[in-house]
């Protein structure tokens, strides 16, 4: 488990207030590479301050008979460095520094007063559980950055159809009934069962991430939401221009735009459930099935209102012939490929 936790980026120290050779056997018998250089004990810490104090905590990996105040000591010189820290404890001693770390996190028989104090209690006393809780966190941050740019992306494509069609002086495109339609098909299942995706292979090889500095949006995510959003839009907005011309029929053109917005959400989804492999190199294509029924949802949802009279006249719209399913394809397939572009010009993880 160490070698997990340093491959993602975690660093691994060993502070206590044993004896150094008890420490530096415990040390290697988890896999820490001991040296002179990376083992330290609290009276040569006592003695150092300034820049030798940072290089000696960076560079150690074992710190022996240390005292509570210099635990917290570690703690704070860390910190100003800009490390997010996590402390494990037990006694009461530890108190101070599992109070003053990012994360205070102690085991299942550590006293009360060091329970008060910390963020998180081990009911398995394991390391191991920590991993798996960094693990699941950044699973779980990576579903609400797919969530995040899908919605985002569904929602910018609303705005610049609408806003679009003011500007050039034309007909709305989509009334609000369709709109509200609409969001029953992309806002209803298809987000939350995307936000349920299973982790990726390489999520512990990620380097830890500052949410106090980071934007859950990287520069790239934002790209693809605008991409998508102006490509679905626009690409919509000139089918509803063409039927409107050639056919001189505002409900067969609002009937294929709507149409044409529902249904394109529906195809891209599968480029947002892994947003650094391709979609045919994913290997989390075909699993989620909630996301597959989901989308079943959605096709019903978005046949029915074409294609079921009763809603023909609640949402005005009217049936399609066969041949006007193509338009509504090749809008899915030009955002999917806008999706899959980005991921292949950028070089870290979106």
């Amino acid at each position: 488990m160490i070698a997990v936790a340093n491959k993602a980026g975690i660093e691994v120290k060993i502070v206590t207030g044993d004896y150094r050779k008890t420490a530096e056997q415990v040390a290697r018998n988890l896999g820490f590479k001991i040296t002179a250089d990376n083992v330290i004990e609290g009276k040569d810490l006592e003695n150092l301050s300034g820049q030798s104090l940072l290089a000696a905590i960076r560079r150690t990996a074992v710190f022996t008979r240390v005292t509570p105040m210099q635990k917290l000591k570690i703690v704070e010189v860390l910190q100003k460095q800009g490390e997010i820290v996590a402390m494990t404890g037990d006694g009461v001693n530890d108190a101070p520094a599992l109070k003053k770390a990012n994360i205070g996190v102690v085991v299942a028989n550590a006293t009360e007063v060091a329970k008060e104090t910390a963020d998180l209690i081990l009911l398995d006393s394991n390391f191991k559980t920590i991993v798996a809780a960094v693990e699941e966190g950044r699973l779980i941050l990576s579903n609400i950055k797919k969530v995040v740019g899908y919605i985002l992306s569904n929602a910018f494509q609303a705005i610049t159809i609408i806003f679009s069609a003011m500007i050039l002086d034309l007909p709305a495109p989509l009334t609000v009934v369709q709109i509200l339609w609409v969001n029953l098909i992309c806002d209803g299942p298809p987000d939350l069962v995307l936000g349920f995706e299973p982790k990726e292979k390489g999520l512990m090889l990620e380097k830890p991430k500052n949410l106090n500095k980071e934007s859950i949006l990287s520069k790239y995510m934002k790209f693809v939401i605008l991409a998508v959003s102006l490509t679905t839009g626009l690409m919509t907005l000139g089918i509803f221009v063409y039927y409107l011309k050639t056919t001189n029929d505002l409900v067969l053109a609002r009937t294929i735009a709507f149409t044409s917005f529902s249904m394109v959400s529906l195809i891209y989804i599968f480029s947002f459930k892994d947003l650094n492999k391709f979609v045919l190199a994913s290997e989390n294509l075909f699993k989620n099935p909630y996301l597959y029924l989901s989308l079943l949802y959605g096709i019903i949802l978005a046949l029915a209102a074409v294609y079921v009279p009763a809603l023909n006249v609640a949402l005005g719209t009217k049936p399609l012939a066969l041949r006007d399913w193509f338009w509504v394809i090749m809008v899915g397939v030009a955002a999917t490929a806008w999706v899959e572009v980005v991921k292949l010009v950028s070089k870290k993880r979106i």
